[in-house]
């Protein structure tokens, strides 16, 4: 799917070697044929994972309610479970939407196209997938109390230093 998406906009854009054009011109030239093929899809993609990720919470959220008496560890999981989805629809969301309004923005408005503006709005796009990750190992329990055991070690490991170091110096004087 990925390689016909490709192709598609190949056909759209054309070799750009073959043009002789400098990439800024082609880009501000070809905005909106960017914007419909790129950041539109985009969207309406991020849209459609938030809206499959709400109905999960909604199911989860009539789960609890349908199941009086729900041990207090499956009401933790659903919890929690709710908890990471709705982080990571916040996410989706904050990383999407400054792209696309950017975008819609210089549809109604040709002459607004800043190059730096879409930089930040890419930058935005690529850190979506490298965050998620951190988010999914972060709500893991175990995960979160072996990281604080580690930097409480390595706290306590640098305050020893610097206590010996302290008490070297006044045995020294």
């Amino acid at each position: 799917m990925i390689i016909v998406y490709v192709g598609i906009l190949y056909l759209v854009f054309g070799n750009l070697k073959a043009n002789g054009c400098r990439h800024s011109d082609l880009i501000r030239n070809n905005e909106s044929k960017l914007i419909l093929g790129i950041d539109i899809p985009v969207f309406i993609s991020t849209l459609l994972i938030s809206s499959l990720y709400a109905v999960v919470v909604a199911k989860i959220i009539q789960r609890h309610k349908q199941v009086h008496e729900l041990s207090r560890d499956t009401a933790t999981r659903l919890k929690h479970c709710g908890i990471t989805l709705g982080i990571l629809i916040i996410v989706s969301f904050t990383a999407v939407l400054p792209g696309s309004v950017y975008s819609l923005s210089i549809l109604f408005n040709p002459e607004s196209v800043d190059v730096s503006m879409r930089r930040i709005t890419n930058s935005l796009y690529i850190i979506k997938p490298l965050i998620e990750p951190v988010i999914y190992v972060l709500r893991i329990k175990k995960f979160r109390r072996y990281l604080k055991c580690y930097c409480c070690r390595s706290i306590r490991v640098r305050e020893a230093v610097v206590v010996f170091a302290a008490q070297n110096n006044v045995a020294n004087n």
